[in-house]
């Protein structure tokens, strides 16, 4: 994926300059957009390919922002005489 980096960060063996673009595996794109380091850049944007060799085989695995969300409802249940004071 695509990204333009919106700070000076480093990661792996890698530094990453706030306002270059980048054209990182997607795993590490989405750590680096879900924690605001980075944005999303065009596809017709010029970047330099960072591998994982760069990067760290063993960095954490991010997700994509999108991918990240989950919804959880939830909701009041009342069990019968768990409360109960009858004695």
């Amino acid at each position: 994926m695509k990204i333009t980096a919106t700070a000076n960060f480093k990661h792996g063996r890698f530094a990453f300059a706030k306002g270059a673009a980048y054209d990182v595996p997607d795993r590490f794109a989405g750590l680096f957009l879900g924690n605001g380091w980075a944005i999303e850049a065009g596809d017709d944007a010029p970047c330099m390919p960072v591998g994982i060799a760069e990067l760290g085989a063993n960095a954490p695995v991010g997700a994509l922002p999108s991918v990240d969300r989950a919804t959880l409802t939830v909701e009041s249940v009342n069990h019968a005489g768990a409360n109960s004071n009858a004695g």
